[in-house]
C-alpha cells in the first residue's frame, strides 16, 4: 500500500463514495489494507513458532532416545520442556 492512501483519489466523475463513482478507482478503506497487512504478519508469526515448536519436541525426543526415558524420566527441565510443549500444542 503507497503511503498516502486516500480512498477514492483519481475518481474523475466527481462522486463521494463507491457506490456513486463509474471511474475505476479503488474505494477500499485504508484499515482494511492495514488489517490484512496485520493478518499476514500474524500468520507468518504463527508459522514460524509453529516450526521451532515443532523442532524442539523433535530435538527433545532425540534427547529422550539417546540418553534413555528411563534415565530422565524426573529430570526437571525434562517435565517443564514436556509441559511447555503441551501447551504450545493446546
Amino acid at each position: 500500500m503507497k503511503e498516502k492512501y486516500i480512498p477514492g483519489e483519481g475518481c474523475e466523475c466527481s462522486a463521494r463514495c463507491s457506490c456513486e463513482c463509474g471511474c475505476d478507482v479503488d474505494w477500499t478503506p485504508r484499515e482494511v489494507y492495514e488489517l490484512r497487512d496485520k493478518a499476514e504478519r500474524y500468520r507468518l508469526d504463527a508459522n514460524a513458532m509453529m516450526m521451532q515448536r515443532d523442532r524442539l519436541a523433535e530435538a527433545l525426543d532425540k534427547l529422550e532416545r539417546t540418553a534413555g526415558l528411563a534415565a530422565l524420566q524426573d529430570d526437571p527441565a525434562r517435565v517443564q520442556a514436556r509441559q511447555a510443549l503441551a501447551a504450545v500444542k493446546g
